[in-house]
């Protein structure tokens, strides 16, 4: 039942907090281009802001009206189809308390404890599909934020701004290896990180220096396979039921039966639901005769 520890390449899940102006969607966008093997990304812009950044960066732009959390793994699914390397959505936090999100959902409900009820399946799909991406995800968050006023070094009193709770649900921060807080004077405050590098690390506007180290981290290891790669694997035309039940059990253990993706013929499909369907209509391998 247990297979031995080994370490793989893996995919960046990234979330970046902070208040208005600290710098989230430039450093998304640097770390993505910085990261993705071509330089390409989507970002997923429900902040509607995301073009202002077209002079600087190259990307494939997607801007749904509303942040509706059912629609989001279908839009995964097209940035993996399009062959993105790297995902952004900014801003993660709508999917919460925009029109649309979750907030928004439930509060539209007579009964909210139903309200609650229904919405968590979806906030699931919704998480599952996002982290099964076939390439890096980064996702901005907005912080509620208050202003406090202190005195500086020449004794002048001064209001500044400070950042408190990300705009999403408490538990959302295990969701992801890496989450940096942002300040307005474009600083990042590492406040967890699985990469041992980054551990409390404090970085004055992050650019090429924090690609590199992540990237460093990301690429240890043996190649692994994506979701896309198991969808291509079953959808080989000889594809035997044994075939694909394996396929399912390691899509399985590496978490990825939630991963949506375009299915052969361009609808958005859970790998999982993909995989049980394939299995049923493949033939089992022929007898092998003396």
């Amino acid at each position: 039942m247990f297979a031995p520890s080994r370490r793989e390449q893996m995919r960046l899940r990234m979330a970046l907090q902070g208040p208005a102006g600290s710098g989230k969607t430039f450093t998304a966008m640097t770390l993505a281009q910085g990261l993705s093997p071509d330089g390409r990304f989507a970002v997923i812009d429900t902040e509607q802001r995301a073009l202002e950044y077209s002079d600087r960066f190259a990307f494939g732009h997607l801007a749904p009206s509303v942040a509706d959390p059912e629609q989001l793994p279908g839009m995964v699914a097209a940035a993996a189809a399009e062959g993105f390397g790297a995902l952004i959505v900014d801003s993660f936090s709508l999917y919460w308390s925009g029109v649309g999100g979750a907030l928004d959902r439930v509060d539209r409900k007579a009964d909210k404890r139903a309200g609650w009820g229904e919405y968590r399946p979806i906030e699931a799909k919704m998480m599952r599909a996002l982290l099964g991406f076939p390439g890096h995800v980064i996702v901005t968050m907005r912080v509620k934020t208050e202003y406090v006023t202190e005195q500086d070094q020449r004794g002048r009193m001064v209001t500044r701004r400070l950042g408190l709770k990300a705009d999403q649900r408490d538990s959302v921060d295990y969701e992801f290896s890496v989450i940096g807080e942002m300040d307005t004077d474009h600083a990042l405050t590492v406040v967890k990180s699985t990469c041992a590098a980054l551990t409390d690390q404090r970085l004055e506007r992050p650019g090429a220096d924090l690609v590199e180290t992540l990237a460093a981290w990301l690429g240890q290891g043996e190649p692994a396979p994506d979701a896309t790669t198991f969808r291509d694997r079953a959808l080989v035309k000889d594809a035997t039921q044994p075939d694909i039940r394996a396929l399912y059990d390691d899509a399985k253990r590496r978490n990825l039966l939630g991963a949506v993706l375009v299915n052969e013929v361009g609808e958005p499909e859970e790998l999982g639901a993909l995989l049980v369907r394939l299995g049923k209509a493949a033939p089992m391998p022929q007898a092998v005769t003396a």
